[in-house]
């Protein structure tokens, strides 16, 4: 059966899927994932939404027009967007009782009608509170990285995990290695494996390229500082440009990545990083560390994977690629080119709409065996 030719049966007039999502003030893959998720599903015929932490909250940074709805009533302003840390927010007060830091999810009970018959997905990074949002209510966590599932735990380990609540039904995990993660940490959780897509609007391969090298400064910018002064230092990066990539849209981003030779990829603990396998779409040619997610597209044979944390061996292996773009330029092109179809095949639109559609499916079947109101919902 086909992604597009699913549909839920006569549930979708009442059971609703509501994605939690974080009011970033700055660009989030992640975010743009939830974002996407709605739309799928939404599109399939569930009733699916983002639910923001203030009224009055949207993504920009990337085209959408998915429904939006909001936690809290409490009105969005500049003052209280929260700027892309990562989740470091959600780390730093996830013991508090109060704060600004904590995300509205958590510091207060919704605003919106959320009903036993409705499904709540929750962020990984909200950690062992994942259970006290909306009690009573069926949740999945949705952990797009799982080396980010834990902070907040104590540091002496106690009995208990939140994934181990009952009302937490299942886990959609982003790639293979968070979903080993997320079956090793929790044995008798459910968890499908749901993959991103590239979007082929923007990230599509490019033959011309400048004597650029692009990375993001957000994440590894002291890596990134080290290995460029180290090779500055040798000359080898005489004749490149140097190009952070910052306060940029998508479709910016996008079109820095189309005209860069070079992307250094510079995170350290990823569950799937979308910005190295964006640049292989756009033919510039990865270096770095594959943050242990991105393993699974981050392949010698279509980019330079170094081990993460090795500044020498980084330095070492950018002036190497230096070299052979100097030397053997058809090379570097070519390689760049297989691993632009790998990465646009393997991330597909079309793959990430039937592991998702599949993923619910099963979720859905499931909670209906135990929740003898969804029987009713012909699940």
């Amino acid at each position: 059966m086909s992604a597009t030719s699913r549909r839920p049966s006569r549930m979708s007039t009442r059971l609703r899927l509501f994605y939690l999502c974080p009011d970033y003030s700055s660009h989030a893959g992640g975010v743009r994932v939830i974002y996407r998720h709605v739309d799928l599903l939404r599109r399939n015929g569930y009733e699916a939404f983002v639910v923001h932490e203030r009224r009055g909250f949207r993504d920009t940074w990337f085209e959408n027009a998915t429904p939006v709805l909001s936690w809290s009533s409490q009105r969005h302003s500049l003052h209280n967007s929260l700027p892309l840390r990562a989740s470091r927010y959600v780390r730093r007060s996830l013991s508090q009782v109060s704060g600004d830091p904590m995300p509205l999810h958590l510091r207060e009970p919704p605003s919106l009608d959320i009903r036993p018959t409705d499904v709540v997905v929750i962020p990984e990074v909200f950690g062992p509170r994942l259970a006290e949002v909306a009690p009573g209510i069926p949740k999945v966590v949705f952990v797009q990285n799982g080396y980010e599932a834990f902070f907040g735990y104590p540091r002496v380990p106690q009995p208990g995990l939140a994934y181990r609540h009952p009302e937490i039904i299942a886990a959609l995990a982003i790639s293979d290695d968070t979903q080993r993660l997320v079956q090793y940490t929790a044995p008798g959780l459910k968890c499908h494996r749901v993959r991103w897509s590239l979007n082929s609007t923007h990230y599509r391969l490019a033959h011309d390229k400048a004597s650029q090298i692009a990375f993001m400064p957000r994440k590894g910018a002291d890596d990134a500082r080290q290995v460029l002064t180290m090779l500055a230092s040798r000359g080898s990066l005489e004749g490149y440009r140097i190009r952070p990539i910052e306060n940029l849209d998508e479709a910016g981003v996008a079109a820095c990545l189309r005209e860069s030779l070079i992307f250094l990829s510079l995170g350290a603990h990823e569950g799937l990083p979308l910005p190295p396998a964006e640049a292989m779409a756009c033919g510039a040619i990865v270096v770095g560390y594959d943050g242990f997610g991105g393993r699974e597209y981050l392949l010698p044979d279509f980019a330079f994977p170094v081990p993460s944390g090795d500044r020498l061996a980084f330095a070492q292996t950018l002036e190497r690629v230096l070299s052979l773009h100097k030397e053997r330029p058809s090379e570097l092109r070519d390689r760049a080119g297989q691993a632009a179809s790998y990465v646009a095949e393997t991330y597909s639109p079309a793959r990430e709409e039937e592991e998702l559609l599949g993923a619910w499916e099963h979720v859905l079947a499931s909670l209906a065996q135990s929740t003898p109101e969804l029987n009713t919902l012909n699940v």
